[in-house]
């Protein structure tokens, strides 16, 4: 008889636990969220670093971000006209980064810039303007706001450079 109390408490106890840690972690829920859609404001074929962009989500662009105690998630666009040519492409934890060559227009075929875009923020933002043109930016890495990237010839030569940028517009 004892043998049976003490197994019907040792039941209890279990399953009491059971249930209190199948309370305490919440289902997760889903929420939907509108995305940032960029798009330049001036119709030039190439964009300024100064171009001013607008947010404007349209139904079409919507996300779904799971809830607080899952990772963050947010889905987002950017127009094209910011990012043809592009050679690569990568995360610094926070921001999208990637080397391109709009600067020199819709006739560019070169990647020799950095750019980074930070979602929320207006427009991507030009890191790193190489002065020489003929350059591509062929990797590129970060985290949190140190930038690295390897920079090779666009016309065939044998050689690179490995480059480390600490600050936005900063010297390599």
């Amino acid at each position: 008889m004892e043998t049976r109390r003490c197994l019907a408490a040792l039941t209890a106890l279990l399953v009491g636990g059971v249930v209190a840690c199948t309370a305490a972690t919440p289902a997760p829920s889903v929420t939907t969220v509108s995305t940032t859609s960029l798009s330049p404001a001036v119709s030039s074929a190439s964009p300024s670093p100064s171009a001013s962009a607008s947010a404007a989500p349209s139904p079409s662009e919507r996300a779904v971000r799971p809830s607080p105690n899952r990772l963050e998630l947010e889905v987002g666009q950017i127009d094209p006209e910011w990012v043809w040519p592009m050679l690569d492409f990568a995360s610094d934890s926070y921001a999208v980064i990637w080397s391109s060559g709009v600067l020199d227009g819709p006739v560019g075929d070169g990647a020799p810039d950095l750019w980074r875009y930070i979602p929320g923020q207006p427009e991507p933002e030009l890191l790193w303007r190489n002065p020489e043109r003929d350059r591509q930016l062929a990797k590129v890495a970060g985290d949190t706001d140190v930038w690295a990237f390897s920079e090779i010839s666009s016309l065939g030569e044998r050689w690179w450079n490995l480059w480390l940028l600490t600050e936005p517009g900063g010297e390599p």
